[in-house]
């Protein structure tokens, strides 16, 4: 495979560090990040820079229990954005998934791009939750992905 698999356990320090500013930004508080380190079902799959082994240039950030995978976060770094790197990552770690994943996620209504990304592979949307982001007030797609419905 072209990205790793880490269980959040196996991340440096200077890793953890690095996703936790990122987390931050998007509106995780840092005790969440650090909690979420220490879950044995929390994994990242990640690419990571050339140019250092503590710097990501993509991850998927997920908890994994049994079937059920909820991604908490796709993340590309800025300057990585638009060339692909993302939806790339996305749709390789799809087809690495057992054949009983369901897979489940959150999106901003706004957040179009993102939106599209998941409905070109293929996941569908099953529930809204009124007003759950904050900064700007927003409604959270609810979206959901199974391999039994085929990739792509």
């Amino acid at each position: 495979m072209w990205f790793e698999i880490l269980a959040s356990q196996d991340l440096t320090a200077d890793q953890q560090t690095f996703v936790a500013e990122q987390n931050q930004s998007l509106g995780w508080t840092l005790k969440a990040s650090q909690a979420d380190f220490t879950l044995s079902y929390s994994y990242y799959a990640c690419l990571v820079s050339q140019a250092g082994v503590s710097e990501f240039i993509a991850y998927i950030a997920y908890h994994h229990l049994f079937e059920d995978i909820t991604i908490n976060q796709v993340w590309v770094a800025p300057e990585c954005r638009g060339q692909g790197i993302g939806s790339r990552l996305l749709q390789d770690w799809l087809a690495s998934l057992p054949s009983t994943s369901r897979v489940t996620l959150e999106v901003r209504q706004g957040n179009q791009a993102a939106r599209a990304l998941y409905t070109k592979y293929n996941f569908k949307v099953i529930d809204q939750r009124p007003a759950y982001y904050h900064d700007p007030r927003e409604d959270a797609i609810i979206m959901q992905w199974c391999i039994s419905e085929g990739i792509f």
